[in-house]
């Protein structure tokens, strides 16, 4: 089944703000939501209709020796005191405006209480 790999700056203080969200396609042909997904007529019933938990992985070029902008004092900025990852109102993640899918203006994805 498919899913999304979330990456992760980490900061001394232990907080952790996400970078970006990327789908994985797993290139299963019964999995309803790859684009392997077999397009012959068959039963639905037996596709993986669901995705796979997110995997959330802690970058080593994004292990920072200091703490983060909130713990500093300082305004945040994305991906040091706030999420990095954009979420548009359909519920499309993207790390990026020009990437969003859903057509309107994306929202940010709050994380840890920032």
């Amino acid at each position: 089944m498919c899913r999304y790999i979330m990456t992760f700056a980490e900061y001394s203080c232990g907080h952790q703000y996400p970078l970006r969200r990327q789908r994985v396609d797993c290139n299963r042909s019964w999995c309803a939501l790859s684009t392997s997904h077999n397009e012959e007529e068959h039963n639905h019933r037996q596709c993986a209709t669901e995705l796979n938990p997110d995997l959330n992985l802690v970058m080593p070029g994004f292990c920072y020796p200091h703490p983060c902008n909130l713990c500093l004092g300082r305004p945040p900025t994305r991906g040091n005191g706030r999420s990095g990852v954009r979420m548009g109102p359909n519920g499309w993640a993207s790390d990026s405006e020009s990437s969003d899918e859903s057509g309107g203006s994306p929202e940010e994805v709050t994380v840890n209480g920032a």
